[in-house]
């Protein structure tokens, strides 16, 4: 028991020799004696008490504490399961949705005529496309060619006079500064 309380203090037991107490053959004084031992005694066995409630009541805490952290655990625990079973779901749902926009056969066996009327329709499709290609690559070159003509024109911008307001302001600025060096 003391190796688990190393910090507690070592409990001094007095030894009285001769105690004859309250009898007869006593002293006066022995009496005394003998009823101050008797009340140290009793102190020494309260306070003993004492610390065994205190430590009986700190040991039922601990565990009751324990206990509801366990149940706070499981319950969090609980949660985040079905938050990741929600989650899961959801990218589940997602998935599918995608799956469905990408297979664009049904599953009736098909497959092969389905994809063949998409083949001929992609190579009518190719051929439109080829055409307005070629036209939208002339507009592009027209494009271009504009392009490096105005970067070759110099620049033939005016100069911007700076503003009066800008000026004035400047003016101020100095005439402030020259009256605070006077």
């Amino acid at each position: 028991m003391s190796e688990d309380k190393p910090n507690r203090p070592k409990i001094l037991v007095e030894k009285v020799h001769n105690m004859t107490g309250s009898t007869a053959g006593a002293g006066s004084g022995e009496f005394h004696n003998y009823s101050l031992h008797k009340q140290r005694e009793r102190a020494r066995l309260a306070a003993m008490e004492y610390e065994h409630r205190q430590e009986q009541k700190k040991i039922k805490f601990e565990t009751k504490q324990q206990e509801l952290d366990d149940k706070a655990e499981q319950i969090t625990d609980k949660k985040r399961q079905k938050r990741l079973k929600k989650k899961q779901s959801k990218q589940n749902i997602k998935q599918k949705k995608q799956a469905q926009s990408l297979n664009k056969f049904s599953n009736d066996g098909s497959f092969l005529e389905q994809f063949m009327k998409m083949n001929e329709q992609q190579g009518s499709n190719e051929n439109d496309s080829d055409q307005d290609e070629d036209s939208s690559s002339n507009q592009s070159e027209n494009e271009e060619k504009k392009k490096k003509q105005t970067e070759q024109q110099p620049n033939l911008q005016k100069k911007v006079k700076p503003n009066d307001d800008e000026t004035e302001k400047e003016k101020n600025k100095d005439i402030k500064q020259k009256d605070k060096d006077d």
